[in-house]
């Protein structure tokens, strides 16, 4: 297993996030897509989105986050789209803000 970092979720549990953890999701999305799970899929996206938020690959954070936020859209589930745009909002400002991955990173890590 690849070394990872500690991801808080839901109901104080912590897991450890890793390329691995990155592959379940994937596996997982591929199951809801196959069944039309829209809630499950959009609900997938953003886990995937904060998984790789944490390995800090923030364009496919954006990517997933924007996936996401277009499937609430698409079934009008305004109560998810709060949590995708709280979420959505960092890595989308920085983009807008022309900061790059690296700038972003060392901001994140508090590094000068």
């Amino acid at each position: 297993m690849t070394a990872g970092m500690e991801m808080v979720v839901g109901m104080g549990y912590s897991v450890t996030v890793s390329d691995e953890t990155r592959n379940y999701y994937k596996e997982a999305l591929e199951i809801f897509i196959e069944y039309s799970d829209r809630h499950s899929q959009a609900s997938t996206y953003i886990n995937l989105g904060n998984v790789v938020l944490e390995l800090e690959e923030f364009s496919e954070a954006k990517a997933n986050y924007l996936q996401a936020l277009q499937t609430f859209v698409d079934s009008k589930d305004k109560y998810h789209l709060d949590m995708v745009l709280s979420n959505l909002v960092p890595v989308q400002a920085a983009s807008i803000c022309g900061v790059t991955e690296e700038e972003l990173k060392a901001m994140i890590n508090n590094q000068p």
